[in-house]
């Protein structure tokens, strides 16, 4: 079983987005061209998977203005997820003052296509304005956090089906708690106020708890152990979310293990925030800069679009042989709008997909046609 590098599940606990930052990924340089794609596939993702699974995308609000980003999501998703205008610095940027109007339009958008969405992310570390927090004891800073849980749940009571009630909570390396500052002001006990506000705000909603490096034994054990205990006091968690932000090279076995581990103790699986990077940098790109790897050269383009198609099929197989999953999301719509562009260095990636064209690559084909040959 491969598992990531301490440095690199360190790393992440800063960079990785829980799907990247809470602003746009800046302009990159022009990517190479694409190889040439087959004819369009015969089936879409949402027709490949009918019956199994819903299949979703990470999306802003301008997206869903622009014609060809809503058809390409109209035709291939049946789920939504708001990449970053959901998150609490987003919506409420001042205490008691919220702002509707972005995460309004994506759900209205997603009603009147028929799309579910899921709601991303109550509680992140990296979103949390200082308000929540500043000058307030331990019972203020617990009123405040339920009191933001209980309007945004509240105002999409019926219409959001499920919600990452709190992101990346878990340590990377040593100890079981990531030491946010959450932590060090009220310890743990703000995980189990965050789920408790939002069942009571929407009894209906699944509710789960949400990770990156899942892939990874040591991490899986670690969230694990948190779940358990939340569970044991009876916080009513529904289910786990992996991120699954895989790097090229990545082997399928963690992810099995990771949906299985969550299956066994009898919860709901979600892959949320799926993608492939093409590069797979040691952890001291992540930490520091350095050792990154160069941008992928139009001659390597195409043993890495193959490599990723492969990958792509298993981690949809190993979810298709699985009824604890009940949705796949990746991190994103098109390889131009993802966060790996501008993390952990500005460099051209090529994630997704489809590309920046919006065209199919060759992963959409190996996912929706077994007998695609990449």
């Amino acid at each position: 079983m491969r598992h990531l590098p301490t440095a690199l599940l360190l790393a992440l606990a800063c960079a990785c987005s829980g799907g990247g930052s809470s602003e746009a990924p800046p302009a990159a340089p022009a990517p190479p061209t694409q190889p040439t794609p087959p004819p369009l596939p015969t089936a879409t993702l949402r027709e490949a998977y009918a019956g199994v699974f819903p299949v979703g995308a990470a999306v802003t609000s301008r997206q869903l203005d622009q014609a060809d980003e809503a058809d390409l999501l109209n035709r291939h998703f049946d789920m939504v997820v708001a990449e970053y205008e959901m998150k609490a610095d987003q919506l409420a940027p001042a205490q008691g003052e919220y702002r509707w109007d972005a995460a309004d339009a994506i759900v209205e958008y997603a009603q009147a296509m028929g799309l579910q969405v899921r709601g991303h992310a109550l509680l992140w570390h990296q979103t949390t304005p200082a308000w929540f927090l500043e000058g307030g004891d331990r019972n203020t800073i617990r009123e405040r956090l339920e009191t933001y849980v209980a309007a945004v749940v509240g105002r999409y009571r019926g219409r959001i089906f499920a919600w990452d009630v709190v992101n990346e909570v878990v340590a990377a390396g040593d100890g079981t708690y990531r030491s946010s500052a959450w932590h060090r002001a009220v310890g743990p006990d703000y995980i189990a106020w965050a789920f408790r506000a939002a069942r009571q705000a929407d009894p209906e909603c699944l509710l789960f708890i949400n990770d990156y490096g899942t892939e990874n034994a040591a991490k899986l054990d670690r969230l694990m152990t948190v779940v358990q205990a939340l569970r044991d006091d009876g916080v009513p968690v529904d289910g786990v979310g992996h991120q699954f932000h895989l790097q090229r090279g990545a082997s399928i076995d963690g992810v099995a293990n990771a949906l299985d581990t969550v299956a066994a103790a009898g919860l709901l699986n979600h892959v949320t925030e799926l993608d492939i990077s093409a590069y797979n940098d040691p952890g001291s790109c992540w930490a520091d800069g350095s050792g990154c790897l160069p941008a992928l050269t139009e001659d390597e383009l195409p043993a890495f679009l193959s490599e990723q198609a492969l990958l792509y099929r298993a981690v949809f197989n190993a979810a298709r042989d699985r009824p604890s999953v009940e949705a796949v999301l990746t991190w994103g719509l098109h390889d131009g709008q993802s966060w790996l562009n501008s993390t952990p260095l500005p460099r051209i990636n090529h994630p997704l997909l489809f590309d920046r064209d919006l065209a199919s690559k060759p992963a959409l084909y190996a996912v929706v046609d077994a007998d695609y040959e990449p």
